[in-house]
């Protein structure tokens, strides 16, 4: 059989990019054995631990969203606890809590004695994570914001968030607060970011998580600078939200040489969080945000031109593909 772009599109997204399907199922057991029959218990065996909501589970992240390309290397949760009486404070973006009378929450108390002090909540979950031996080891992860189980049978690590719910303002609304790395706390919502990416998906019939996931594994293979998961899902979707309903196109390589032209206008300015709690962030030096526009441009036009001779030349376009997408990507013989 000749040799087609198309035939080596799918085989690079099916074998290289999109996450096992088994692999999938596996992480989404073994998270929901951590919770349901380990981190749920531990408020009975030890009556330190904090107690948890009556709906303690709060999934996030890339996985989450559907947005993790292979391997599989992480899989992030918050772990929702149940604030016994417990009251915030917000000065700026920051949220100090203060522990309700008789609450668990007095065992973690910053030096005042006065706020609940995040890290020394994150050190708990980590100290009674290392009670699980099917897992090889825990810590803390970036300043205190998360308690990391390393597995020993599986690839991939999970990273726990202890979290608050707030009680609904007058509007209905709620919000949830996690550890911001310094000992207090901080605003965030997943809900938003998954209703988010699902909604802009299903606008455009599903052809949107495919280009974000491609984006991203063409970062990882060319060595793009910098940007960040987060950060790079929020300029795809910015993207897609702007673009009319079924105006995209079937083929993924040109959605994929848009989305890189997309990037690499975004990547120079402000890049609002879709939360609307943290403001910019695009935290990318100019330098940055040059180089990354650069590869973007220069990727783009060497997609185009290798949808241009597609057809006409395709073992030719498949080269310029995988100067692009890497070594992975099939090329034909000639």
């Amino acid at each position: 059989m000749s040799y087609q772009v198309s035939t080596a599109f799918n085989s690079l997204m099916n074998n290289f990019v999109n996450l096992d399907a088994d692999e999938t199922r596996n992480g989404r057991r073994s998270r929901d054995w951590l919770v349901d029959e380990q981190l749920t218990k531990f408020p009975d065996k030890d009556d330190e631990f904090p107690l948890l909501s009556t709906t303690p589970k709060m999934w996030f992240g890339s996985f989450s969203r559907r947005t993790k390309i292979r391997e599989l290397d992480d899989i992030d949760m918050m772990i929702v606890m149940h604030a016994e009486g417990s009251t915030y404070t917000q000065s700026g973006k920051t949220f100090y809590i203060s522990p309700g009378t008789n609450s668990r929450f007095q065992n973690y108390l910053n030096e005042t004695g006065e706020w609940v002090n995040s890290r020394r909540v994150v050190n708990k979950f980590v100290s009674s994570l290392k009670s699980v031996s099917q897992y090889s080891s825990a810590d803390s992860k970036r300043q205190g914001e998360a308690a990391t189980l390393n597995l020993k049978s599986y690839s991939w690590n999970f990273d726990i968030v202890p979290a608050f719910i707030t009680t609904p303002d007058s509007y209905g609304n709620t919000f949830y607060l996690i550890p911001d790395g310094s000992g207090n706390w901080k605003q965030t919502d997943p809900r938003i970011d998954k209703n988010r990416a699902t909604r802009v998906n299903q606008k455009h019939n599903g052809k949107v998580l495919n280009v974000i996931r491609l984006v991203k594994y063409w970062k990882r293979k060319r060595g793009v600078p910098a940007i960040g998961s987060y950060l790079l899902e929020t300029i795809m979707l910015n993207h897609y939200d702007d673009l009319n309903k079924d105006s995209m196109s079937e083929y993924l390589a040109i959605e994929f040489a848009d989305a890189l032209q997309a990037l690499a206008t975004a990547i120079v300015g402000y890049v609002g969080d879709q939360k609307n709690f943290q403001g910019d962030i695009n935290h990318l030096s100019s330098e940055e945000q040059k180089k990354v526009q650069e590869m973007a441009f220069e990727d783009a036009n060497n997609a185009k031109e290798a949808l241009s001779i597609e057809f006409t030349d395709p073992e030719k376009s498949g080269k310029i593909w995988q100067k692009v997408l890497g070594k992975d990507f099939p090329v034909g013989n000639a």
